[in-house]
């Protein structure tokens, strides 16, 4: 398997060069959960890594997985010649972490506050294909076209359904919608 690791900017542009000087690549993708890796390397050869960018890591020529910067950890420490070593260690969460820290309201369309209020439904029903329903819940609990303003994910662009994964009908109310878009992305096959 041959890396090949592309920075992004935090408006998700691509810097020029890929990072060539790494000297580990710890990679760990998940059914249905955001992936996570690690990449170690020298000091001076990760520091275009800091809080809102990410990289995007290719397997020759396919995309395998794109994420932001969770952490990054700067260390010296000294080998068994006692020579200062600048080693720095970052980690990286896939950009579908997003889809696990938002819920599928039963009306998007409600805005909640301090005050106690109860929503017009009882649940956001839907019926369509599988790819339509995972679609429309996306876009309408945190998509660029939410009714909540709030509630937007600044950058989301969403494709257009090809309709795929045979039609079905469900119920959200309060459901994560990460784990509404895996159970149907699933089924869907």
């Amino acid at each position: 398997m041959t890396w090949t690791i592309h920075p992004r900017n935090g408006d998700l542009s691509r810097t020029l060069d890929p990072v060539s000087d790494y000297t580990s690549l710890d990679l760990v993708e998940r059914c249905n959960l955001p992936g996570t890796w690690i990449l170690e390397g020298p000091g001076d050869s990760l520091p275009m890594f800091t809080a809102n960018t990410g990289c995007v890591l290719y397997d020759d020529d396919k995309q395998v997985i794109s994420g932001r910067v969770r952490i990054v950890d700067r260390m010296y420490e000294y080998d068994d010649n006692g020579v200062l070593i600048d080693k720095t260690t970052v980690g990286f969460i896939e950009d579908s972490k997003q889809l696990w820290g938002r819920v599928c309201y039963p009306d998007p369309s409600h805005t909640i506050t301090s005050t106690p209020s109860e929503f017009a439904v009882a649940y956001d029903t839907r019926t369509g294909t599988r790819e339509d329903l995972i679609l429309g819940y996306i876009a309408s609990n945190i998509g660029p076209a939410a009714p909540i303003a709030s509630r937007r994910l600044a950058g989301l662009a969403l494709p257009a359904s090809l309709g795929r994964g045979g039609t079905t009908t469900r119920k959200a109310r309060m459901d994560v919608l990460g784990d509404l878009v895996a159970e149907h992305a699933e089924r869907a096959g």
